[in-house]
């Protein structure tokens, strides 16, 4: 599947800074509530299995990802202190290949924000459909 093209879609119109695939997908315990399809409007329960199955997985960095300049895919091991990265989760696809679903979250020293996103391919293309309410720090 195309995890790339999904991120690239989420970060379009951010400032360029490291991305780093984050598995950690019950931060505030909307999984192990069931909460989801109450908080995403539209998501499929095959979206959902799929991104819970794709985050217990262990994060191989692909070698292939291609984004604009400056949008950078490094390990969480080599963060530095004090810099600012956005955090994804694995991408979940639904089983036709149409629904793609993560977790995003933007850090830095003083800040962070973070939200689920819910794309749909439109015309070839992943457009966002629902951003869940964000949270702040």
């Amino acid at each position: 599947m195309d995890e790339h093209t999904v991120y690239s879609a989420v970060v379009r119109s951010r400032p360029p800074y490291p991305i780093v695939i984050n598995t950690t997908i019950d931060t505030f315990g909307e999984v192990s509530s069931g909460e989801l399809p109450e908080l995403i409007s539209g998501i499929r329960s095959d979206t959902i299995a799929d991104w819970i199955a794709r985050n217990q997985e262990p994060v191989v960095l692909p070698q292939n990802l291609s984004f604009e300049k400056g949008y950078e895919v490094i390990p969480q091991s080599e963060l530095e202190p004090l810099a600012r990265y956005y955090f994804f989760t694995r991408v979940g696809f639904s089983k036709d290949g149409q629904q793609a679903f993560l977790r995003f979250y933007f850090a830095c020293p003083l800040c962070g924000e973070g939200a689920f996103y819910l794309l749909e391919k439109k015309e070839g293309v992943w457009e966002i459909v629902h951003e869940s309410e964000k949270w702040k720090t």
